[in-house]
Order: structure tokens, then C-alpha cells, then sequence
């Protein structure tokens, strides 16, 4: 009677058992759908539907003064003062021009201050030594004398082709690719006739010596990046040819020293050297209103 029972309790608790071990499967089953399915559904929605917002470049002041053609310049621009420092396209090549004058002259004063040469050394102007464009040593009689510090000022300050062609003369063309290179300028290449602005950054950011500075704050070319700039000094290296035009150099603000490097080509040098204008006005208001802003957010 008793094994009886027994059994018949056994017989009715197996089913009991079943199916709450099946309603623990689909409480199992269920949260497992959970945990992978609507999670991957949120992604797929998310990745579908949603957009980042992008980011605003901090240089919306100077891209819309590219227009129409923003992909033909490159610019540089760096505070020595601050933390700032903005590029655009600064790693591309670009025609060097006049501004290939910079990296020779300034291999050239590391030679002189090395007593490898004489900064006093003279050289005779010739006929066949005077060369088109900038610079009044063409007017000059053949046979007159001048030192390397004056071919060197009249190369930077008045982008004197004559004089440079001099200068070139008293160095290894050959090897003047490599010697540019060992200053850490390895995309400019006088050979080629080629430079970057990040490359022409890095020459006025670390390499200028305070002389040539000095020579630079006084040049002819004062419609280029000091045209609209009144009374604040600038220090600056220009180049141009056909289809191109650049400016390089330092803004010299209250309490900042801005570097930059335009370069702009395949494009009508009269219109370059108005962006050029509107670039440097651009930039230095740009640092102004960053140095206010954050003098704001100090208080």
C-alpha cells in the first residue's frame, strides 16, 4: 500500500517537474534572445540612422577665403607663443620659388658662424651672372665687388635673383639638395623647385637666425601678407612665379608670434596675392579672438 502510493506521488510530480524545467528553458532562451539579438538590432539602427555631427574645423575662418579653388593652396600656421597651431594640405608639394632662397641662405649663415667661410668674402659681379625679376644688382655694373652678408641680405630682404644666383655660385649645386635635407627640411628640393609649408613652417619656427629676421621685418613687398595688417610688424619671405605665389613669415602680435606659410598655385598670381592679404588679416584676428576667449574663460 505504502510502495503504492509512493509510486503514484512520483508519477504526479514528474510532470510538475517537466514543465517547470521547461519554463526555466524559455526564461533561459528568452534572455539569451535578449542579450544577443536586441542588442545587435540597436547597432544596426544606430550605425543605419544615425549621423555624427561633424566637427567644426577650428579654421572656418580662413577655408572660406579659398573658395573657388581651396585644394591649390597650403598653409601653415603655428604660435610660438601658445599652443595654436593649424595646418591644410601643409605636407603637400607645392612650387618653392623665391622661397627656396631661405634654406640656402640659412645652410649658408651655419657655415659662416662654423668660420667654414667668410661672410667677408667678396665676389665679383659679372655680365652673364645677372638674372631676370626681382631685385636691382641686374642695374649694377659688371665688376663691381660684395660680400656674402650682402648677397645674403639682398636675396631676403629685396628677393634679389642676381644676388642669389651669386650666392649658388659659391656653393656645391650638386649637393644642395642634401644640405637643405640636413637641416630637416627633407620635403624641399632646389634641384626640383619644390617645398611644403609645414617644411617653410619649421624653417621660420625653428631654424631663422634673428639677423635675417631683422632684414625681412624691412621689404618692398608690402602688398602681400602686411597689406592689411596696419601697424603691426611683419617679418616675411615672398615667392612668385607664373602660376603661383606665396608669402611666409611672423606676425608679430601683442604677446604672440605667428608663423605661417601660404602658398597657393595654378592660379593667377594678382589674384593669390589678394587671398595672401585676406589670409594674414584672417589668421592674426583669429589668434587675437582665441587669446581674448581664453583670457575669458581664466577669470
Amino acid at each position: 500500500m505504502d510502495a503504492s502510493k509512493n509510486d503514484g506521488q512520483l508519477d504526479f510530480l514528474s510532470p510538475l517537474q517537466a514543465a517547470q524545467q521547461a519554463r526555466r528553458r524559455r526564461k533561459i532562451l528568452a534572455w539569451l534572445i535578449f542579450l544577443t539579438v536586441i542588442p545587435a538590432l540597436v547597432f544596426h539602427l544606430l550605425a543605419t540612422h544615425y549621423q555624427p555631427t561633424k566637427p567644426v574645423s577650428p579654421a572656418s575662418p580662413l577655408l572660406p577665403l579659398l573658395r573657388p579653388a581651396p585644394d591649390h593652396w597650403a598653409i601653415w600656421l603655428t604660435d610660438l607663443d601658445s599652443s595654436f597651431h593649424w595646418q591644410y594640405q601643409a605636407q603637400q608639394p607645392m612650387p618653392a620659388a623665391s622661397l627656396i632662397k631661405l634654406p640656402v641662405a640659412v645652410w649658408l649663415e651655419r657655415q659662416i658662424q662654423a668660420g667654414q667661410i667668410s661672410g667677408q668674402k667678396l665676389v665679383t659681379l659679372r655680365q652673364a651672372d645677372k638674372q631676370p625679376g626681382n631685385g636691382g644688382l641686374r642695374e649694377a655694373p659688371a665688376g663691381r665687388q660684395y660680400s656674402l652678408e650682402t648677397l645674403l641680405r639682398l636675396s631676403l630682404q629685396q628677393s634679389d635673383n642676381t644676388a642669389f644666383h651669386l650666392l649658388c655660385n659659391q656653393l656645391d649645386r650638386q649637393k644642395l639638395d642634401d644640405d637643405i635635407h640636413s637641416l630637416g627640411l627633407k620635403n624641399t628640393s632646389f634641384s626640383h623647385d619644390q617645398t611644403t609649408a609645414a617644411d617653410i613652417g619649421y624653417l621660420w619656427a625653428k631654424l631663422m637666425p634673428e639677423k635675417f629676421i631683422g632684414w625681412l621685418e624691412n621689404t618692398p613687398f608690402t602688398d602681400y601678407s602686411p597689406a592689411k595688417l596696419g601697424d603691426i610688424k611683419v617679418a616675411h619671405k615672398i615667392g612668385r612665379e607664373e602660376m603661383m605665389v606665396a608669402d611666409s613669415g611672423i606676425i608679430f602680435l601683442p604677446h604672440h608670434r605667428l608663423v605661417f606659410v601660404f602658398i597657393g598655385r595654378d592660379l593667377d598670381p594678382e589674384e593669390g596675392i589678394k587671398v595672401i592679404q585676406n589670409l594674414a588679416s584672417a589668421s592674426a584676428q583669429w589668434v587675437l579672438e582665441l587669446r581674448t576667449r581664453n583670457s575669458e574663460l581664466r577669470k
